[in-house]
């Protein structure tokens, strides 16, 4: 079997969760087995960072069905949110997250279909659907009535790279928080519960993650900012952190608490989304609605005795070690059988 993947709009460096996820597992696909052949569809922006797996260059939606159908793809692969309406063949699903589908979120279109409605009949036409959480797949039934047996949970891994040992490249100590710069990352409420601690302690804030139009216009004296990293600078950042902080009101998969997990990091999040099917009892717990709750929960973490920092490293360790990408592999693996199934 032949699978197109649709990687349109995904820029290198910045494409999130879905990046990670088609450069992770397809890379592993082809060292498990060849039965499944697969061919990525990229655009000019992308083409080259794929370098080295099987690629056809596109413009836009159109060159994606062109592709399709000179390559004789048997099935597609796509992120949602780019997926093409009455794909010619099968279509399978990513779907990573579906905040962005709130309906105080999505933006309203004066002309043409609106992001839900298209999600809607998206997901209706979908053999199959990948998601890296049960939070998403219980999230796809109760809010667009997918039935379960459509969805494919397949968690998100992590690599084996952040358990190395690394330099730090910045001054400690400090807190660190990771991810894109959006709403549902809650900046506003992290910025006030450091600057109720920066008079205490003697931490800045390290800001790792793309910018948006959200970004606050200046945001303190104390905070270092970084656009992007590697993974080996980015494991550094993790392991010399004295706190990493997850401050989101709603994660897909909690990937980010994996990696900071992985690297031996103390870590602070929000029971929310994902997140507590990855960490365990690892993390120190906060509610993501409350000031007072971040700011108690940067206290404990400072003060933590040795004894409940190994504990929770022993934590971090065993709830880590099956989310590998040769198990995501093998989960999106039996979504594409369902294509043979479905003929």
């Amino acid at each position: 079997m032949l699978v197109a993947v649709n990687t349109l709009g995904i820029k290198p460096g910045w494409g999130g969760g879905e990046e990670l996820y088609l450069r992770e597992v397809f890379a592993q696909i082809d060292e498990i087995q060849r039965a499944t052949e697969f061919v990525l569809i990229t655009d000019a922006d992308n083409f080259e960072s794929f370098n080295g797996l099987e690629r056809i260059k596109v413009k836009g939606p159109l060159g994606l069905s062109r592709a399709i159908f000179k390559c004789k793809a048997d099935a597609l692969f796509s992120p949602m949110r780019t997926a093409p309406r009455n794909s010619s063949v099968p279509l399978i699903l990513l779907v990573m997250e579906l905040y962005s589908l709130n309906k105080d979120k999505a933006p309203k279109r004066l002309f043409g279909q609106s992001p839900l409605k298209k999600a809607k009949e998206t997901l209706r036409e979908a053999v199959a659907i990948v998601v890296p959480s049960e939070f998403i797949k219980r999230e796809l039934l109760e809010r667009f009535e997918v039935p379960l047996n459509k969805t494919v949970v397949a968690p998100l891994g992590v690599s084996e790279e952040f358990a190395i040992p690394q330099n730090c490249i910045v001054e400690k100590p400090y807190f660190l928080v990771v991810g894109r710069i959006s709403e549902r990352k809650n900046i506003p409420m992290l910025l006030e519960a450091f600057e109720r601690v920066s008079s205490d302690f003697p931490h800045n804030l390290v800001v790792v993650g793309q910018p948006s139009e959200l970004e606050p216009e200046d945001w303190g004296p104390r905070v270092v900012r970084i656009d992007r990293l590697g993974t080996t600078q980015l494991a550094g950042l993790y392991q010399h952190s004295d706190l990493v902080i997850c401050p989101s009101r709603y994660e897909g998969s909690g990937v980010l608490v994996l990696e900071a997990l992985k690297a031996g990091a103390r870590v602070a999040v929000g029971r929310v989304g994902g997140i507590t099917e990855v960490a365990g009892d690892a993390p120190i717990f906060f509610n993501p609605e409350s000031v007072d709750s971040l700011v108690g929960a940067m206290r404990r973490a400072v003060g933590e005795s040795a004894a409940d920092r190994a504990r929770r490293l022993r934590s971090a360790k065993q709830v880590t070690h099956d989310f590998t990408w040769e198990n995501t592999a093998l989960q999106t693996l039996s979504a594409f059988r369902r294509v043979i199934a479905s003929d």
